[in-house]
């Protein structure tokens, strides 16, 4: 009976020991996604003197911006935009102007 309150003790300290060094694994994981976050958050400010004069119109609501603030951002930072339509089907078919 002592043998076995030993071996319990000595795999709750196991556990424990596990534990604290796991917490330590994903602390040390959680420090370098912040300095990852932060270099990119860094970088894209260094990058904004670039932009300086092009105004997003950004609608807080729906997160979309008007035509007009697209069109001055892709001729003012071709290289830096990246354009995805995501219309369905339907909605490209009815608003889609044929060039043919």
């Amino acid at each position: 009976k002592q043998f076995d309150k030993m071996t319990d003790a000595t795999k709750f300290k196991r556990a424990l020991v596990d534990a604290e060094k796991l917490a330590k694994e994903l602390q040390e994981r959680y420090d370098e996604l912040n300095e990852d976050h932060k270099d990119l958050t860094d970088s894209n400010h260094s990058n904004s003197d670039e932009s300086k004069g092009t105004e997003v119109d950004l609608n807080p609501d729906t997160g979309l911006i008007s035509c007009e603030s697209l069109y001055n951002l892709l001729t003012s930072l071709p290289d830096q935009c990246i354009v995805i339509d995501c219309l369905s089907r339907g909605d490209f078919m009815t608003s889609h102007v044929d060039t043919k």
